[in-house]
């Protein structure tokens, strides 16, 4: 299967006017995916679109699994995977549990990037949360559902597209956005704030630049990671580092 691009779609694969899935493949384990994956600049949105052809031609698969749902695992680009033993002790929702977590890194996903996706479940730890698609397809990075499959809350990290998000938040009852990276996040609210702001079940936090690089030096294949939370107060610990988390709200469900 050969697919034509548009001049945009191009000149990100090197200024082909067709190419293969497999040109497809080579582009998202790239550099140029991965930042594009992490900044507001048009190759982010066409990293999603090629990965939709990908799925379209066949070189993706859907399976589940006891854990629920894993979508799009990629059959020429293996993810690099993490264990995690993270224990909870949140003081303000009374939640103190022990999680033993698998992380799938992708290779157009940066460490930064996994340790947000890892902090937004400290954040909302619950046994029916689990880790979705996210970077792959349309779908959470991390979702927790009811007994009949409905929604109860979808989160995303980093900086998705309006339609992606008004699409969740008609999906689920309540909607979660973390953005990080600094500057390339308050860009992307200041063009997206007019727009989400009109959505009743939507927060928006951001976390700082300095959390996220912090909680990247933490990335080990296996973690042992504790998250504290009092009065509102977060701080991750993993081996003889403590991190303190900032986290802004922009907006907040109403």
């Amino acid at each position: 299967m050969t697919i034509v691009a548009t001049s945009t779609a191009a000149r990100a694969f090197g200024g082909k006017c067709s190419f293969s899935p497999h040109i497809v493949l080579w582009w998202l384990k790239s550099a140029q995916a991965r930042r594009a994956t992490e900044c507001d600049i048009p190759e982010r949105r066409l990293c999603a679109w090629a990965l939709r052809l990908c799925c379209s031609g066949g070189m993706l698969q859907s399976h589940r699994t006891t854990v629920g749902t894993v979508s799009a695992i990629f059959l020429a680009v293996k993810s690099t995977i993490f264990k995690v033993q993270l224990q909870v002790n949140d003081m303000d929702r009374r939640y103190f549990h022990a999680h033993s977590l698998t992380l799938a890194r992708h290779p157009s996903e940066t460490d930064e990037r996994m340790m947000v996706r890892l902090l937004a479940f400290a954040l909302h730890a619950h046994d029916a949360l689990q880790f979705a698609g996210g970077l792959s397809c349309d779908e959470a990075d991390l979702w927790r559902k009811d007994l009949t499959g409905a929604i109860d809350l979808w989160i995303a990290v980093g900086q998705p597209d309006e339609q992606q998000i008004r699409r969740a938040c008609g999906r689920a009852r309540k909607v979660m956005v973390y953005t990080y990276s600094g500057r390339s996040a308050q860009v992307w609210w200041q063009k997206s704030a007019a727009t989400l702001e009109r959505s009743k079940n939507l927060s928006v936090i951001d976390l700082t630049a300095a959390s996220g690089e912090a909680l990247a030096a933490l990335v080990e294949h296996g973690m042992q990671m504790q998250c504290f939370i009092q009065d509102g107060e977060v701080q991750m610990m993993g081996g003889e580092a403590i991190v303190p988390i900032g986290l802004t709200t922009r907006i907040a469900a109403r």
